[in-house]
């Protein structure tokens, strides 16, 4: 996946900072490929990043607006749409990982054709997954897992990783969310995929590393 940078952090009007861990996340593993944040208001959340208006975020360069907040059933609130529309108006393309896709939003999809911007969808491709096989395969796996969301599983496996690279360990951070995939530039959101396809995604996703990242 390829996407424009660097990226300004959409945080809309959430409650709280845990809301926004989508641009905490990028902002902690990627700070170099974000340019400022955009809330509207009454907004709780904030990034050490400045505020800019989206006039003043792309006249500093920012290619892509990446929607850093989430909600419960990952949907879009119809207030969000005209920062949208106006995000694509100043030549920005638009990232996000909700459950809806941009496009099936008329007037983003207008804005974006008119100004010939780009649209990503992080939850959703064109893939199709087999069903998980089983099969012995090389390499190691390891899985992070938790009793909830939010409590670490993506900031441990990067760390690992990460850790793993340094030591010239060949080693790979594979990405299941939107968050992750937005810092790895690739992986499947598995909360997208039909249930009985999870276990083929899996695997996909986790064949044997070929090279040493740094993440």
């Amino acid at each position: 996946m390829s996407i424009s940078k660097p990226y300004l952090l959409f945080l809309g009007d959430v409650k709280d900072e845990l809301a926004a861990k989508t641009a905490h996340g990028v902002l902690d593993w990627r700070p170099e490929w974000c340019l400022g944040q955009i809330t509207l208001p009454g907004c709780k959340a904030h990034t050490s990043l400045p505020e800019m208006s989206l006039t003043e975020a792309s006249e500093a360069g920012a290619k892509t607006m990446v929607i850093g907040c989430v909600n419960a059933g990952g949907v879009l609130p119809d207030h969000w749409i005209a920062t949208i529309v106006d995000a694509l108006n100043n030549g920005l393309d638009i990232a996000a990982g909700l459950h809806i896709q941009l496009g099936s939003i008329p007037a983003i999809a207008e804005a974006a054709a008119k100004n010939n911007r780009k649209l990503h969808d992080l939850r959703f491709t064109d893939f199709t997954f087999p069903t998980g096989k089983g099969e012995k395969r090389s390499g190691k796996r390891l899985l992070t897992v938790g009793t909830d969301c939010s409590v670490g599983k993506k900031y441990s496996a990067i760390a690992l990783q990460r850790g793993l690279a340094e030591r010239k360990i060949s080693s790979d951070f594979c990405a299941t969310g939107q968050t992750g995939i937005l810092i790895a530039e690739r992986g499947i959101a598995i909360d997208s995929v039909i249930s009985d396809f999870i276990s083929g995604a899996a695997e996909y996703i986790s064949q044997p590393p070929k090279t040493t990242t740094g993440m």
